[in-house]
């Protein structure tokens, strides 16, 4: 998870925490930290911010499909005008959460963005969800 706010980042944690079985989440501030967290975690699901200090969500997707390119990167921001999610989506993200809604994460009826998005690494034989997650 890329995230510049720490309690974002608790809340964020916090909604995680209600999937079976709870993901392993990682936690990264700097563009240098995500960059190594995407090489040696091999994370099933990238959570990131789009306003990060110095390192932006565009950067992250950037890197994320460079590096990890398989990997569903999804959006997690305060506010986003249609135009920018349009842009985001088109640009590989796999979807975008407000941070006012964040129940769109966890197993809300199974629809959740984490639960959809890492539900195929359920089928490669991996035993739990694993999710970096970034914050300043």
């Amino acid at each position: 998870m890329l995230e510049d706010s720490e309690s974002d980042a608790a809340l964020i944690r916090h909604e995680l925490q209600r999937l079976t079985p709870p993901p392993v989440v990682h936690h990264v501030k700097t563009e240098t930290s995500f960059a190594l967290t995407l090489r040696e975690f091999a994370p099933h699901v990238i959570l990131c911010d789009h306003n990060i200090p110095g390192f932006g969500g565009w950067e992250a997707l950037e890197l994320a499909q460079r590096v990890v390119p398989d990997t569903p990167f999804i959006l997690v921001t305060g506010s986003l005008d249609e135009e920018t999610a349009v842009a985001y989506l088109k640009g590989g993200a796999s979807d975008y959460i407000l941070k006012d809604r964040l129940v769109r994460l966890g197993p809300s009826r199974g629809r959740g963005s984490v639960t959809r998005c890492g539900g195929r690494s359920a089928c490669c034989g991996r035993s739990s969800t694993r999710i970096p997650v970034s914050f300043s």
